[in-house]
């Protein structure tokens, strides 16, 4: 970045710092669920900590994909709402950053020999879904639906999401999925035993991930899509927009200067944020 032109020394961080960082770890729930195109931790660190914030203004995202913003915005003590139109990365992004569950384990492989007797006993009706046995071998997809059925009825949203999570990890290695960047079907050895183990084994990397959390810090996940949102949603004490995200330029209005030298974006939904 050495011919960014800044007009606010208090940025000139961004010419100097190294933005490949080499030394980058992901989370530890990064690293049980696959997410494509998850950019890395220190970036949003960096810019957190650098630019800094009051104690009463939020991080926002708008664009917040598998929470990575959203954690470290949580693991620095900032409040945060992030917003995304995948189901999936709203899912990833909840479990990020909610209260570490104790009884996981527990639960989760109480609720997985729940499902696995009802596999072995009754007649499941599947849903009809497009190209469902292309993907799936047949005993895979009754175990599945086991699994997400008794997942469906728990009475804790937190369980049901960070099992839903669990599930979620593990459907491209029981599937006929070469891989998680290849869309191509192939024959695997996986069977239906494989779906409960590899559940079952996700809900302790997960526990063991979770404890790292800080659950205290305010988080807001919101699976919308941006331009529905509303700005009494967002509120006005937002310190961070994190607009590391290529799309939201195509959703922008205008951006103005305001008479403090700050930024105001007005999204073509009418939502206002300063930066």
């Amino acid at each position: 970045m050495a011919n960014v032109i800044l007009y606010d020394e208090a940025y000139s961080f961004l010419k100097h710092t190294d933005w490949d960082f080499t030394e980058n770890q992901q989370d530890d729930i990064s690293l049980i669920h696959p997410y494509p195109a998850r950019f890395i931790e220190s970036i949003p660190y960096k810019l957190i900590t650098e630019i800094g914030l009051n104690k009463n203004e939020r991080v926002f995202d708008p664009f917040c994909g598998s929470g990575t913003t959203l954690l470290e915005a949580q693991k620095l003590g900032f409040e945060s709402i992030g917003v995304d139109l995948n189901p999936i990365a709203c899912l990833i992004s909840r479990v990020k950053t909610q209260k570490a569950l104790s009884n996981i384990i527990a639960e989760g492989e109480a609720l997985s020999s729940r499902a696995l007797i009802r596999y072995q006993k009754e007649e499941l009706s599947l849903p009809r879904i497009p190209n469902l046995n292309h993907w799936f071998k047949d005993d895979i997809q009754k175990a599945i639906f086991t699994l997400i059925s008794e997942i469906n009825v728990l009475p804790n949203k937190c369980m049901q999401d960070a099992l839903r999570f669990c599930l979620s990890s593990i459907i491209v290695r029981v599937s006929n999925q070469e891989s998680d960047t290849r869309y191509a079907a192939v024959e695997k050895k996986s069977n239906a035993a494989d779906v409960y183990r590899n559940f079952e084994n996700a809900l302790k990397r997960l526990q063991s991930a979770q404890s790292h959390n800080k659950p205290n810090v305010f988080t807001k996940i919101m699976n919308r899509d941006i331009l529905s949102v509303r700005h009494d949603e967002i509120g006005s004490n937002i310190g961070l927009l994190s607009l590391l995200a290529k799309d939201w330029i195509t959703l922008l209005d205008t951006a103005t200067v305001n008479r403090d030298g700050r930024i105001i974006f007005r999204f073509k939904s009418g939502v206002e944020i300063m930066g």
